[in-house]
Order: C-alpha cells, then sequence, then structure tokens
C-alpha cells in the first residue's frame, strides 16, 4: 500500500514537472541555458552602458534564443545598433549595420503584429541619408531635418549713390565727406544741402530667388513703402536738411527680415547753421540796444533842450 501511494506521488510530480520543462524549453529553445545566460548578460551590460559587451552577448542571443523570446531583444537591439551606427569605422560598415537595424524593425513588426505600427514607425525613423562629397560623407536621418523654413538672411547696404554717383571712404561731395566706413558696413551718412538726391541698393546676399523678393521702406517712422517685386533698391530726393531715419525689409513668402536701418544728415546751408542762428540773435539784441541807446540820448538832449528854452523864458 505504502509503495503504490508513493508511486503515485512520483507520477504526480513528473506531471507537474515535466510540462514546466517543456514550456521553459519551448520558450527559451532547445540551448535555454546559452539563451538565458546571453539574455542576462547583454541586458546587465546594457543597463551599465557597456555597449560594446552587450552587443557580443546580445548577438549571442539571437542566435541561440527564439525569434519569439522577447520583444525586448529586438527593441534593445535597436538602441545598440544605433550605437553602433553613429561609431562605425567606415562607410561600407555602416551600411552593413544599418541594414541590420532595418532588419530587426521587419521582423519585429512580423512576429509582434500587436505592435507592428510603432516598429514600423521606428524603421522608417532610423532610415538614413547618405550624400558622398570630395570632403567626405554626409549623413543624416530624415526625421532630424526641421521642415520649418529658415528664417531669411539679414538685408546689407551693397551701394549708396548721391545723385547717381556711388560713394566710398574717399568721397567728398561739396567740402563734405559721405562716410568714413566702407558702404557694407556703415549706417550713418553725412551729405551737403546742395546734395539732396540718395539712391540706396540693398541685397540679402544669398542671391536665392531674387525676383521673389519684395523690398520695402519707410522713413521717420512713416507708411511703408513696398517696391515692386525683384527691385532692390529705391531713391529718395529733394530731401531737405536734416536727419532721416531709413529702415528697410525684403519679404520673401511670408517671412520679412530683419529690419536694416540706415541714418543719413543732410547739413544746412552755413546760413542755416546753429552758429548761423546764433550770429542773427546777437546781431538783433546789438540792434536792439543801439536803437534803445539812441532813443534814450535823444529823448535826454531833447529834454535838456526843453530845460534851456524853459529857462531862457523865465528870465525874460
Amino acid at each position: 500500500m505504502k509503495k503504490l501511494r508513493l508511486a503515485l506521488y512520483l507520477l504526480a510530480a513528473a506531471l507537474f514537472i515535466i510540462p514546466a520543462e517543456s514550456s521553459a524549453q519551448g520558450r527559451f529553445g532547445k540551448d535555454s541555458a546559452d539563451c538565458v545566460n546571453n539574455l542576462n548578460f547583454y541586458q546587465d551590460y546594457l543597463r551599465q552602458g557597456s555597449m560594446n559587451d552587450a552587443y557580443r552577448n546580445w548577438k549571442d542571443a539571437m542566435k541561440f534564443c527564439p525569434p519569439r523570446v522577447s520583444q525586448n531583444l529586438y527593441i534593445n537591439g535597436r538602441k545598440i545598433m544605433l550605437h553602433r551606427i553613429n561609431n562605425a569605422p567606415d562607410a561600407a560598415a555602416r551600411e552593413k549595420m544599418i541594414d541590420t537595424l532595418l532588419a530587426l524593425a521587419t521582423t519585429r513588426a512580423e512576429l509582434f503584429p500587436k505592435n507592428a505600427k510603432k516598429a514600423k514607425e521606428g524603421r522608417l525613423s532610423d532610415i538614413m541619408v547618405f550624400f558622398g562629397q570630395n570632403d567626405g560623407l554626409t549623413v543624416f536621418q530624415p526625421k532630424n531635418v526641421n521642415a520649418s523654413n529658415p528664417s531669411l538672411a539679414p538685408l546689407q547696404l551693397t551701394a549708396f549713390l548721391v545723385s547717381g554717383q556711388g560713394v566710398n571712404t574717399r568721397t567728398v561731395l561739396n567740402g563734405v565727406r559721405i562716410t568714413e566706413e566702407p558702404v557694407w558696413q556703415s549706417d550713418h551718412f553725412t551729405l551737403s544741402y546742395l546734395d539732396h538726391t540718395i539712391t540706396l541698393c540693398f541685397s540679402q546676399m544669398n542671391f536665392d530667388n531674387p525676383m521673389n523678393v519684395t523690398f520695402e521702406y519707410r522713413v521717420n517712422d512713416g507708411e511703408w513703402i513696398r517696391n515692386t517685386a525683384g527691385v532692390n533698391d529705391f531713391t529718395l530726393s529733394h530731401l531737405q536738411p536734416g536727419t532721416y531715419r531709413i529702415e528697410v525689409r525684403a519679404q520673401q513668402g511670408n517671412q520679412y527680415t530683419p529690419e536694416k536701418v540706415v541714418m543719413v544728415t543732410i547739413r544746412a546751408p552755413w546760413y542755416r547753421t546753429t552758429l548761423a542762428y546764433i550770429v542773427y540773435i546777437v546781431a538783433l539784441l546789438s540792434l536792439a540796444v543801439y536803437v534803445f541807446l539812441t532813443y534814450r540820448r535823444h529823448a535826454h538832449e531833447q529834454m535838456n533842450e526843453e530845460k534851456m528854452k524853459f529857462l531862457i523864458n523865465a528870465t525874460h
């Protein structure tokens, strides 16, 4: 009776143990020991950031483990392969690694259809574009390309003309040096009152579709005046003595360049200068004093004459 009971216990234990072993072997495959060891090792190295060591054990895990052993095998494999691609010794090695990376995403989508969308999205984000040039290889991922429009290049003054004559640092007109700096660096120009017609030319210096660029300008915070598309110069004439703040901007599509500011000073004629007005005031004050003193002297003389007349009449 005892022997029968023991046999039943052994049979029951065998019924529980054998399926468990079969289940374990089914998940980790016929080389379950190698599979489990490499899975554990590569994950430990991955957590430590030792990517090269992780790669070796991950590669063995891919060899010994069944394809469906774990989805993380493909997710972590992507991380490992991206690291190796970024540190590839040459273009040929990098190309092979990229093939492996894309194959991981495809295999993951096939084996784990519930996460196929994420796998395909990851595959698209991992695609790289290569441009070979004389000075090397350019590699980029389309996902990192900024689709937004870049800001427009700032404007630069390319020419400053006075009555159609271009100026430079040596230009002197009617006794006035126009600028002390090269035109493209200068933001302040000085002119004689006799030179009251100027033309300014601007450019973005990138020669990118110049006919699609529209220039606008305004003077002393007035209304913006719009040029015809592609015309990059404008003329101001009959400028009176004073200082003019000229703002210029360019529009391309829906974007504007930063505003370029140029100051232009038209000197007044000598008879309208500050010194001339001081002389005028001094002269007027002197004249007024002269008239006042003359009037007082004349009045004093007239009073004395009246006194003399009175005394003469009194003695008679």
